[in-house]
């Protein structure tokens, strides 16, 4: 092609019309992302997203919320902080936060008792502003988690504060206790989440305080006195709300009169399952799977998660005229209760053992006849392993318990909202793979990429 004067003109044209597309097309690139914002999360298990339990809490909290953090003047930690707290701000956009370096307000230190390390780093605070309540966290930066935050936030929603009471001094399982029977783990969540947990012992107090929403009676191991017995009673006709667990092959420990006020019978044996794989070498590990949790009852609304009793007993409720009952946690038909000891082969004998499905969990309600009329719940449970710190690690056993929880204590809004669990983010190394890698990437890689270096140079060289 021979270039002339007016080919070099149309291709200068040509140029400069491209340059200035270009440049426009960048400038409108560049107005239209200050104008939208998309965000892509493609790691693995969302670590940069909020997750689902915790859109759930915010849900909760439609009012703005202010945190205040208290921190040193450190870019890093701060920014740590800050990409933390913008999950929650993508969510919500009245979620506003304010750095305050403690160094700056002593008499603020005192007051929330910040702490120190022995080598002289100061813990992060975290306080939280909703509604006129607050709520604060003291923790080392490098171990805050979204699901300290967001347990914070959950006890921010609740408009009061709920006091659950376990029932003591009667070999109950204990709320502080951390063998494996007891219930410590589950009353440390239960704290989380925003409930206030006491401990009574009806042999040092004959009333049950008013403040008490629910009281919780987990598997006792001795009978109560007769005067014990009339405290609980009394309190259930007032119109207390109670949470029993019971255990198989146990006696009622002198709650026979509640049993019998309410309709309730205890299945002698324990409940088996021969089609569980879970109960393969123990028989008496029962799992009530997801698609299993269809009764009518909100407590079960949205709830897709397997649930493990061991060694459950079946209930069984005479209908009476007082109380509304659902069976809300209800076996296979191939489960039946096992009448003698658990111990090789096992199989269904019609003359003792009590054919399935049976109901290991039954929710009863009432409306109290008080000045103020209110629904009166009581749930009752073939099993109190279920919540123990052996097994509420297990399938939903947490969030299963926390659904009724939340129930009892008529605050439904929160029966729904997911159990917040921490991702296992961290990379644990034994000495001798910690050794190996070190040497693999100090010593062994860049040698072997030396030499193959030399050798390429030695062989284009001869070449």
């Amino acid at each position: 092609m021979k270039i002339t004067s007016r080919t070099r003109l149309s291709l200068r044209i040509n140029n400069v019309t491209f340059m200035l597309l270009l440049l426009a097309i960048t400038a409108l690139l560049a107005w239209l992302s200050t104008q939208y914002v998309y965000q892509a999360d493609w790691t693995r298990n969302a670590r940069h997203t909020l997750t689902a339990p915790s859109q759930a809490v915010l849900k909760q909290l439609p009012d703005p919320i202010q945190m205040t953090v208290y921190i040193e003047d450190d870019e890093m930690s701060r920014k740590w902080i800050g990409d933390l707290i913008r999950k929650y701000q993508t969510e919500k956009d009245n979620f506003k936060l304010t750095f305050i370096d403690p160094y700056t307000v002593p008499d603020k230190v005192k007051d929330l008792n910040i702490k120190m390390t022995p080598q002289g780093q100061l813990f992060t605070v975290l306080e939280m502003h909703y509604q006129g309540r607050t709520e604060t966290i003291q923790q080392l930066v490098e171990f805050l988690t979204e699901q300290e935050i967001s347990s914070a936030l959950q006890r921010l929603a609740r408009n009061q504060t709920y006091t659950i009471a376990f029932l003591q001094g009667h070999g109950e399982r204990k709320p502080q206790g951390q063998a494996n029977h007891d219930v410590g783990l589950w009353a440390q969540e239960l704290s989380n989440a925003g409930f206030e947990i006491q401990t009574l012992n009806l042999s040092q107090q004959t009333v049950i305080s008013d403040e008490i929403q629910t009281l919780i009676i987990a598997s006792p191991q001795v009978s109560l006195l007769t005067g014990e017995i009339n405290v609980l009673s009394q309190y259930v006709q007032k119109g207390g709300n109670l949470l029993w667990m019971l255990e198989p092959n146990e006696p009622l420990h002198g709650f026979e009169p509640l049993a019998a006020q309410l309709g309730l019978t205890v299945t002698p044996g324990v409940l088996v399952d021969p089609n569980s794989w879970v109960g393969a070498n123990n028989p008496g590990m029962l799992v009530l799977p997801a698609f299993s949790h269809i009764a009518p009852h909100v407590i079960l609304a949205g709830f897709q998660q397997d649930s493990l009793f061991p060694k459950a007993a079946g209930l069984q409720l005479e209908p009476t005229e007082v109380w509304e009952a659902v069976n809300l946690l209800t076996t296979a038909p191939e489960v039946w209760s096992e009448s003698k000891e658990l111990k090789g082969e096992i199989r269904f004998d019609e003359n003792q053992d009590v054919d399935g499905p049976l109901s290991i969990g039954v929710a009863l309600t009432r409306e109290t006849t008080d000045d103020m009329p209110t629904e009166q719940r009581i749930l009752i449970l073939g099993d109190g392993d279920f919540v123990s710190n052996t097994f509420i690690g297990n399938g939903g056993n947490l969030e299963l318990s926390l659904r009724m929880l939340n129930w009892l204590i008529q605050d439904d809004s929160f029966i729904d909202i997911p159990v917040q669990t921490t991702d296992d983010t961290k990379l644990s190394l034994s000495p001798t793979m910690f050794n190996f890698l070190a040497i693999f990437f100090v010593i062994i890689l860049p040698i072997s990429l030396l030499m193959t270096g030399m050798f390429v140079w030695l062989k284009r060289r001869k070449a």
